[in-house]
């Protein structure tokens, strides 16, 4: 698509956005050609979507349809209910979840999008005898509504047990290929949902600090003002960039690190635009608490960025090769 297409594109999904006004936007998705568009314009469809949904904190199933076409086939054959992601638990990289041979029972605990639908399906990660597998079943009961710090956020802690032997298993070499590429894509929607929110975070406080006055002069011309705003318009640029350049291999490297420039962005914004609204920033009138709350919460899917530094770390003392940016001339 060029970026006239591109444009279009955003408008028409705004709209979607708006019409839908967070009641039934999985309807309004579906009406547009969600599915399609996904198919056959994965980076353009994730990078506007997710980030109109950070914008509008809207609530999706998005991260579980990306991950169903990351699994396909595997996990995704056409046909079969809709798939549910079990992420592990907030500020982890590794599964909680694990097979209990000795009882035959699988016993999830994990992060997942709340059961709107039904009949579905899960896909979890999973500790089996030491080693990683990937377990499809059919859906356990869990909350039909958000819990925790971001209850609008349409994500709920997952805890239950299912049969063995009622799941679908991978292992072995086809499960250590298959999870980091569902991994991730899921961390690709969440580096630009944050952007979206961060974004927002940033045009409010701006609207804010240029309507304020003190002293007889906008807050805005004050340069501590100007060099807080300017920080965190740096770290958005950084994370667009690194956002942008995941999609380019698409590789489980690049997408650490657009989730953690992200989650570093997501710090910046809070802590920036929260000082610079002043007593407005800590009211539950201002619709800031909800942006902060919803960023939070996605900051740890996945990995926060002290796990993911962390991570980054341990590929680079075994030689593995970052991408790069941005070119430098």
């Amino acid at each position: 698509m060029d970026t006239e297409q591109v444009d279009q594109l955003r408008a028409s999904l705004a709209s979607a956005f708006a019409r839908a006004d967070g009641s039934d936007l999985r309807r309004e998705l579906r009406d547009f050609g969600w599915a399609e568009l996904l198919l056959e314009e994965p980076q353009v469809a994730v990078s506007v979507a997710a980030e109109l949904q950070g914008r509008r904190l809207a609530t999706t199933a998005m991260i579980d349809d990306i991950a169903e076409q990351a699994a396909s086939p595997p996990a995704g054959a056409a046909g079969q209910p809709a798939l549910h992601l079990v992420c592990p638990p907030l500020g982890h990289i590794e599964p909680a979840s694990h097979a209990d041979r000795d009882r035959g029972v699988l016993v999830l605990d994990g992060v997942a999008t709340i059961a709107r639908e039904r009949p579905h399906r899960f896909i979890a990660p999973v500790h089996d005898d030491g080693g990683l597998v990937l377990v499809t079943g059919a859906h356990p009961q869990w909350p039909a509504h958000g819990s925790g710090l971001e209850s609008d956020s349409g994500f709920c802690r997952v805890t239950a047990e299912v049969a063995l032997d009622e799941c679908d298993i991978t292992s072995g070499e086809p499960a250590k290929e298959l999870w980091p590429v569902i991994e991730a894509a899921g961390r690709r929607v969440l580096a630009h949902e944050l952007i979206g929110i961060c974004a927002e975070m940033l045009a409010m406080t701006v609207e804010h600090v240029t309507s304020r006055q003190q002293f007889g002069s906008a807050i805005v011309k004050f340069q501590v003002v100007r060099h807080k705003l300017a920080d965190v318009r740096l770290w958005l640029e950084v994370a667009q960039l690194a956002a942008d350049a995941a999609w380019e291999d698409e590789g489980p490297t690049s997408a650490v690190m657009a989730k953690l420039l992200a989650g570093r962005l997501a710090r910046e914004a809070r802590v920036n635009c929260q000082q610079l609204l002043g007593g407005m920033g800590f009211t539950w009138e201002h619709p800031f608490h909800r942006y902060l709350r919803r960023a939070l919460l996605l900051e740890h899917l996945l990995g926060d960025a002290a796990n993911l530094r962390v991570h980054l770390g341990r590929q680079l003392l075994n030689d593995a090769e970052l991408p790069a940016l941005a070119t430098l001339t």
